[in-house]
């Protein structure tokens, strides 16, 4: 099972799915921290994506700003962005 929903949108080779499978793993592990892939759509370069944080007991819970940097992090590593 994926542990990013909707991950098969994204037509990635197997080396890149796994990445991104391990990577969010380690999000929700630690963070409880999830994905799921919204809509994809390379000819318009539009890649939506539901980020979302479950309670913790500690109520640690991060700001949108923080979660939307993670999940661009996670999504496209190399781009150059501005979190806002």
């Amino acid at each position: 099972m994926s542990t990013i929903t909707g991950l098969y949108k994204l037509n990635l080779e197997e080396d890149q799915s796994n990445i991104l499978e391990e990577n969010a793993k380690l999000h929700k592990r630690f963070s409880r921290i999830t994905f799921k892939v919204i809509k994809f759509n390379p000819g318009d370069r539009v890649l939506m994506i539901r980020v979302s944080q479950n309670k913790s007991i500690h109520q640690n819970q991060m700001l949108v700003q923080d979660l939307a940097r993670i999940c661009r992090k996670l999504f496209i590593p190399n781009a150059f962005y501005n979190v806002g």
